[in-house]
């Protein structure tokens, strides 16, 4: 959608954010607005109530008040367009923004991605949002019967269970809306205005019809009438509207009943028939318009006077609406619009489809695309309908409305789906990716509805009524109805764990798209990526992986370069090469940060977050393991995204188990066993009992260790990758038992595999673990010699934990290494000293660490308070000048990941402010932007 799109969509949303205004002739309701006045000491206000019984024009008056009082009310016209919840949840951001202009803009960025993040993790940023303002704020939602969509009542069901002490919801619905209204009622927590309520009391009645235009009425006619209608406002208008016209008064009066049955017959028969014909005409026609001005009339109906009846209806009071100010849009009370429409259908049926034409043409021409979209489809120009689609198509993916689109799809005949097979089919493929990682059932529902519309495109290009399609464009949908049959089978093959199969997937549709395919092809290569991880082959897959880094960021494809360099670092993480993955995932948050256009979705920066927390754990810095789990969490706990949702919780079983959290270890395995049973990601199966077991040792209870090993299943002839955490585990207990001669055979056969594979993350923890095993057995020269070799592996990347949790057994080994006489293979570990010495002075610190039961994460003030600057001669040294201190801790949230904002908010200082010390430390560092900082602060040790 184009930027001129973007502002005449604004342009519309305007007039659904401002309260209507109030009518020419206002009854004064002094009780209501007493009332209401209550609002702010209740959760919910409900005005329930039938058509016509002016709950728009008193919360229109009631905000008015408010404002004159200071007081905010925010307002959202809601309308039939309105039931797709990304659209009606940014219309909300949007009418609360009007007085918190700073509300909002996290959780709008949230909900304009490919894949928006679960709607609870999106309002619950909203809500901290509106509770750090502080401001009191009511938003006033009109017209809630408009929105039918299941989605949106849970959520706003979400929304008012957590709603901030600051903020107060009112409704305004025809029906009572589908929410637990009882549960509210009974905890006193709701306010509720109704029909009984809303209806004119004999005072107000008199008050009203005093005003209408023309005539005045007898006391006994007001009685007369405030009976008839039951003080229905609706009622009591159409009757004066009838009445201008009738000599018969008083008969009419003895017949009119004022029933909401009898409204349409009174409409046709004495409101339309009293309006000069041109006028009658007009407002047929405006009727297909949800809102409207002059020009769009104009364009609708071909009336030249379109301003001027605008003008006469409102003056007559006949039921328009105006909705800004200046009195240019406008909209029809929907009963009376509502009657129109049925006459229209009634007496001109053939002329709907012209006019929802002529509607779509002026939205189309103001690029208002999504309306100009939904009047084409009412028209049943569906052809035209598809064409608007393509051009709205790639904005409503990017901003996370697919399913809009997929809806608007359905309603396409055959004969033209078959013409658009393209936007049908990428539309499949953008909603299979929005619900990849999503639950199950959500997943099913999904793969259900891209099957159904494959299906519909076959048939319609075999079928033989219509033309033959050029073969190009017949060999294009072939071969793309193939790739979503094997997009859609990827999920099923990677919750099986069939490596064989998922690499299959992948080399077929590397096969069938073409070199532009970029949408097409990240499929295919995380398809091959977890086939390859699968089978302990990931290594020999990096070439692969960093040349389409290479392409994406040469074709300028900001998006799919993000997504690329998370496969790369994270196979540069299973495969040891800590650095270059740390220098990956840092330029993924630069990429992030300097694009902020980039649409991607929360979860894609929760695997950055999780990434860094894992290596800053490798490396033991675990106040940095706190900080990016502060910002992961929030996006773990809540996410769609299962497969985040499942790593996090596995990496939180790990850490608290290795920190000695025994506790916190086992409620995190609980929910990881919970996550993976109800979403059958048989893949985690071994991690599972890995980790059940790890923590029986961490109990010291190693009678249940040892009847898992007793009964266990695992086949010592193939050593199944799938399965090597358990045979990892195994030998863990053989270790516990002192079976060294049965731990170290079984692991030295995984070691030999493990170099074979270039798995060198797995390789590092298997020689660790053989060091313990030879120095428990007493084979101490031997454990010498192995660690050489394992500090070899290590000492370049940087590892820290893999030593501290292999416990005192490592610790003497790493001494005697120190301490031994000088040969030539000591020659060769010279290097290799200062590695030891800090391996030995981190062993000393480990023992207070342990002692911790509150270990990640903690609030960003406590990280911040916690962090030990480095002050050595050293580092000090290798500047052009030494940082101070308080750059220092700049620094510290830069390579964190911290935004300047953030940085700002947490050392209590000015974004302008952080800037300069930004500069000042580049400067000093020799470097020029965020990823050299965080590279150089490494290298110099800065941290």
């Amino acid at each position: 959608m184009s930027q001129a799109s973007s502002k005449s969509s604004m342009l519309l949303l305007q007039t659904k954010l401002a309260h209507p205004q109030l009518p020419l002739a206002l009854v004064p309701r002094e009780r209501l607005l007493r009332d209401l006045d209550a609002v702010s000491a209740h959760r919910l206000t409900l005005l329930s109530a039938s058509a016509g019984s002016g709950k728009t024009t008193l919360l229109s008056t009631w905000a008015i008040h408010m404002r004159s009082s200071a007081r905010k009310v925010a307002w959202l016209s809601l309308d039939e367009w309105d039931n797709d919840p990304i659209r009606f949840w940014a219309s909300v951001i949007a009418a609360l923004r009007t007085y918190l202009p700073a509300v909002g803009e996290d959780a709008l960025h949230m909900l304009s991605t490919p894949q928006p993040a679960p709607i609870q993790a999106i309002l619950t940023t909203l809500i901290n949002e509106i509770l750090e303002q502080g401001s009191e704020i009511t938003l006033v939602l009109d017209d809630y019967q408009m929105i039918e969509d299941q989605a949106i009542h849970e959520a706003l069901t979400f929304l008012l269970d957590h709603l901030p002490v600051n903020l107060h919801l009112v409704l305004a619905s025809r029906i009572d809306p589908d929410l637990p209204l009882s549960r509210w009622r009974m905890r006193g927590q709701m306010l509720e205005i109704r029909d009984p309520d809303l209806c004119f009391t004999q005072e107000e009645a008199t008050s009203f019809l005093v005003q209408a235009p023309g005539f005045p009425f007898s006391v006994e006619e007001v009685n007369l009438l405030q009976d008839r209608t039951q003080g229905w406002i609706a009622g009591l208008q159409l009757a004066t509207l009838a009445l201008r016209r009738r000599e018969d008064r008083a008969t009419f009066l003895q017949t009119f009943t004022g029933g909401h049955r009898y409204l349409m017959d009174y409409i046709q028969q004495e409101v339309l028939k009293q309006q000069p014909l041109p006028l009658q005409q007009f407002l047929l026609q405006v009727a297909v318009l949800p809102r409207m001005n002059a020009d769009l009339c104009l364009a609708v109906t071909d009336e030249p006077r379109s301003q001027e009846f605008l003008e006469v209806l409102e003056r007559n009071n006949l039921f328009l609406i105006p909705l800004d100010e200046e009195r240019r849009w406008y909209r029809l009370h929907d009963l009376f619009r509502e009657v129109l429409l049925a006459r229209l259908q009634a007496t001109q049926h053939e002329l709907l489809p012209v006019l929802h034409l002529r509607a779509a043409r002026w939205y189309e021409e103001h690029d208002a695309l999504r309306e100009a979209i939904a009047h084409a489809l009412q028209a049943g120009d569906f052809v035209y309908a598809a064409l608007l689609m393509e051009r709205a198509a790639e904005h409503m993916w990017q901003s996370g409305e697919v399913k809009t689109m997929h809806s608007w799809i359905k309603m396409l005949p055959e004969a033209v789906l078959r013409v658009h097979a393209r936007i049908a089919l990428t539309t499949m493929l953008n909603l299979l990716r929005s619900t990849q990682y999503s639950p199950e059932k959500q997943r099913t529902k999904v793969m259900a509805q891209v099957d159904e519309i494959i299906v519909r495109v076959e048939q319609a290009s075999q079928c033989k009524d219509h033309a033959t399609l050029p073969e190009q464009d017949a060999t294009w949908l072939t071969q793309h109805i193939r790739l979503l049959r094997l997009i859609s089978a990827i999920q099923p093959a990677f919750l099986a764990g069939d490596a064989e199969q998922l690499e299959r997937i992948a080399l077929e549709i590397l096969a069938l798209i073409g070199k532009e395919e970029a949408d097409w092809k990240v499929f295919a290569t995380y398809s091959l990526m977890v086939s390859y991880e699968i089978q302990g082959k990931l290594a020999s897959l990096l070439p692969y992986l960093e040349q389409e880094t290479q392409e994406y960021d040469l074709s300028r494809n900001y998006h799919m370069a993000f997504t690329a360099r998370g496969r790369l670092a994270g196979a540069y993480l299973s495969t040891g090469l800590l650095r270059q993955a740390r220098k990956t995932y840092l330029e993924m948050l630069d990429l992030f940060a300097s694009r902020p256009n980039i649409a991607l979705e929360e979860a894609a920066v929760g695997y950055v977050y999780l990434g860094l927390a894992m290596l800053s754990y490798e490396w033991n810095q675990l106040e940095e393991v706190d900080a990016w789990y502060q910002k992961l969490l929030p996006l773990a706990q809540v996410s769609q995204n299962m497969h985040l949702r499942i790593r996090e919780t596995s990496n939180r079983v790990h850490f608290a188990t290795r920190m000695g959290d025994i506790p916190k270890a086992e409620a995190a395995l609980k929910e990881f066993e919970s996550l993976v049973q109800d979403h059958r990601y048989a893949t985690y199966r071994s991690t599972i009992i890995s980790q059940r077991i790890e923590i029986w040792l961490a109990q010291g209870n190693l009678a249940e260790a040892s009847n898992w090993a007793a009964d266990t299943d695992l086949n010592f002839q193939e050593l199944a990758v799938t399965r090597e955490l358990e045979y990892v585990a195994l030998a863990r207990v053989y270790r516990a038992q002192r079976k060294y001669t049965e731990a170290w055979h079984l692991l030295e056969r995984m070691r030999t595999r493990t170099e074979s594979d270039q798995r060198g993350s797995d390789l590092i923890s298997i020689l660790a673990l053989q060091v313990v095993v030879l120095q428990e057995w007493g084979e101490t020269e031997q454990a010498r010699k192995l660690a050489l070799r394992l500090l070899t592996e290590t000492a370049q990347e940087g590892y820290v934990r893999v030593y501290l949790e292999a416990g005192e057994p490592m610790k003497q080994v790493l001494q005697s290494c120190l301490d031994a006489p000088q040969d030539e293979e000591q020659s060769r570990f010279a290097a290799s000293r200062t590695y030891v010495s800090t391996l030995l002075a981190a062993f000393e610190q480990e023992q207070p660490r342990a002692q911790r039961r509150d270990a990640f994460p903690v609030p960003p003030q406590q990280i911040l308070a916690q962090v030990p600057y480095n002050t050595s001669a050293d580092a000090a040294a290798a500047l052009i000048e030494p940082l101070s201190p308080q750059e220092r801790r700049v620094l510290r949230l830069l390579v964190a990941g911290r935004s300047n904002p953030e940085i700002a908010s947490a050392l209590v200082v000015s974004v302008n402010t952080v800037k300069t010390h930004l500069q000042s430390m580049y400067r000093k560092m020799g470097v020029t932007n965020r990823v050299e900082a965080s590279a150089a602060a490494r290298s110099l040790h800065l941290l």
